[in-house]
């Protein structure tokens, strides 16, 4: 093998020319000198400018799309709480059971009453003078027998069935602080917004009662309506006006003290799972700091139901207060 590769070397030495040389093998096992056969040289063929362009193009918008759809795929892959963690982005962020507000956990017995419709069921009244005020529906200038001079609405005059209305000093003098005298801390404790009756309560039995024995009795005049009336509020969840309430309570108190927020931390909201109560937090802290509230406060729920630790709850602070014969220290 060496051999014949050394002929061949010899015979065929390698020279300047730009082709190959074919060899042909006789029956001799020989090699005959053969004959050099001129091949063109292949030149590669040159790219336009247009196909340089576009294909640096598309190649560029490539690479882009891809580094975009890594950068903003980092906050998933590498984080464990906050928005999108999860199987799916869409899922709400991993958080303790005393942090989460959504999907609500424990929210009691609930029901949503029939939408209020005014603008079709109010009735206009020109000889009476009568008017509703816009913002302020539940309110009505409709003269009220027996109503003294100074009593601005008998919606005030309803004891808890009132909707909130501030009440002057609760009996005692305001006065600006003293000179000298510095807010650092403010502690604020406020109760839900108006609301539906509790399920089981005087209200609904009463509107039980009357849509029973509407087929019974014939009524004319301002009663006549209760001939077909029926029940038909919610129980135990906010109004539009309880949302109301605490939406403007928060305007007010971040007006009050909204230079006291740290920005650099959250701030602490407790309320408890049963659900007006925690849509009331939701509503006031959006009223203090706006609907991106989620980033500056933290909303801590506490379990209220039989057997957990409701420090929220003043019957449940105070053993007294269930007693017939209890009175208060006002009344004492």
């Amino acid at each position: 093998m060496a051999a014949s590769s050394a002929s061949r070397e010899s015979k065929h030495e390698p020279s300047d020319a730009w082709g190959y040389l074919f060899l042909y093998q006789d029956e001799g096992g020989g090699y005959d000198d053969g004959q050099r056969t001129p091949v063109p040289p292949v030149v590669p063929r040159r790219l336009t400018r247009g196909f340089r362009n576009m294909t640096l193009l598309i190649s560029t918008v490539a690479i882009i799309f891809l580094a975009s759809n890594v950068y903003l795929g980092l906050p998933y892959a590498f984080s464990d709480s906050g928005s999108g963690s999860g199987p799916c982005p869409c899922q709400p962020p991993r958080v303790p059971q005393y942090f989460q507000t959504s999907p609500q956990l424990w929210p009691g017995t609930t029901a949503t009453g029939k939408l209020a419709f005014m603008g079709q069921t109010r009735v206009f009244e020109p000889t009476t003078a009568a008017t509703f005020v816009p913002n302020d529906p539940l309110q009505t200038s409709i003269p009220i027998e027996g109503m003294k001079e100074g009593n601005k609405s008998i919606f005030n005059m309803m004891g808890h069935l009132s909707p909130y209305s501030p009440s002057p000093g609760f009996g005692v003098d305001e006065y600006p602080i003293p000179e000298g005298a510095e807010i650092v801390q403010i502690q604020m404790l406020s109760r839900h917004g108006a609301r539906y009756p509790n399920p089981g309560s005087d209200v609904t039995e009463l509107g039980e009662r009357i849509a029973n024995a509407s087929g019974k009795f014939n009524t004319k005049g301002p009663l006549e309506f209760l001939m077909d009336w029926k029940y038909e509020l919610g129980q135990d969840i906010l109004v539009p006006r309880g949302r109301q309430e605490l939406f403007e309570s928060g305007v007010l108190h971040s007006y009050m003290y909204g230079r006291l927020y740290n920005p650099h931390s959250k701030l602490i909201v407790r309320t408890t799972t049963r659900d007006l109560m925690l849509k009331s937090a939701e509503n006031w802290v959006a009223g203090f700091f706006g609907l991106e509230w989620t980033s500056n406060a933290t909303i801590v729920v506490i379990i209220e139901a039989a057997g957990f630790n409701n420090s929220l709850a003043g019957d449940l602070n105070c053993p007294n207060t269930a007693k017939a014969d209890y009175k208060s220290p006002v009344e004492a």
